[in-house]
């Protein structure tokens, strides 16, 4: 039965404060590989509520189709149990409640957030990648993107203040602010022109064109066609239609293209 370490799961995350290393290793053990780990992936996401909302024909068919998903996402030369406990934990979260936001559907789909380092790329210091699962995360190895680059690097985060240098391929800068190539400025206000080089602030878009400037996002109904126009980060475009609403998260249903994986 692979249900106890499932529900051992958010006691670690808890506990993890309190607990010694030799301790959080033993855990770590028993998701030694990634097929062990997808398993308990699979498990995390067919709750009740999920195999009742995709219309599953059973648990232990939500489970076998999870699992090959998860072992399609996971590559199991580069698995890494560091923080497979973590991701484990996000994952059930997501899938709780059958409705995923959009930060839940980057989780469950990209092994992003919290699961963003269960795989432990090839990539050293300084070397080439297009997301952080290329890069060495045993190593906390970042993929870093200089701006208007489509390539960025494996690097060990800076955080770098407002106004300071952050030519060096290691800086981030925080919070409200973006690199220019030379220093962190703040991030373009409502109206102002804005590229993918020069990012609007909080609450803003810069829609596409050679003469963008920065607008609101949109709120929950509002039309979108991209992600990024509304304000929940999530545009529902049905399958056959470029023009959608923006939402504040996906209901599970049997027509839900992430209920193929489910069912």
């Amino acid at each position: 039965m692979r249900r106890p370490l499932l529900a051992l799961v958010t006691l670690s995350i808890s506990l993890a404060c309190s607990q010694t290393p030799d301790e959080i290793d033993s855990q770590r053990g028993a998701l030694q590989d990634a097929g062990s780990f997808c398993a308990e992936w699979a498990d995390a996401a067919c709750n009740s509520q999920v195999v009742d909302r995709c219309a599953a024909e059973s648990t232990d068919h939500c489970v076998g189709q999870q699992e090959r998903s998860c072992k399609k996402l996971i590559n199991a030369d580069e698995y890494s149990n560091r923080t497979a406990f973590q991701c484990l934990g996000a994952v059930a979260r997501a899938y709780a409640d059958a409705e995923l936001t959009a930060s839940e559907l980057k989780t469950v789909l990209g092994a992003q957030n919290e699961c963003d380092s269960v795989v432990a790329g090839p990539g050293a210091a300084d070397g080439a990648c297009l997301r952080t699962s290329d890069c060495n995360t045993d190593r906390e190895l970042e993929c870093l993107f200089r701006p208007g680059n489509a390539v960025g690097s494996c690097q060990l985060p800076e955080g770098i203040e407002a106004g300071h240098d952050c030519s060096a391929l290691s800086s981030v800068c925080g919070g409200e602010y973006y690199c220019d190539g030379s220093h962190c400025l703040s991030k373009k206000a409502a109206e102002e022109p804005c590229s993918n080089t020069e990012p609007c602030g909080a609450d803003l878009h810069c829609p596409a064109g050679d003469d963008s400037h920065c607008q609101p996002t949109l709120d929950t109904g509002g039309e979108c066609e991209l992600d990024e126009q509304c304000a929940s980060g999530l545009c529902a475009l049905r399958t056959t239609e470029s023009v959608g609403v923006c939402a504040d998260s996906v209901v599970l249903n049997p027509l839900s293209p992430l209920c193929e994986q489910l069912r």
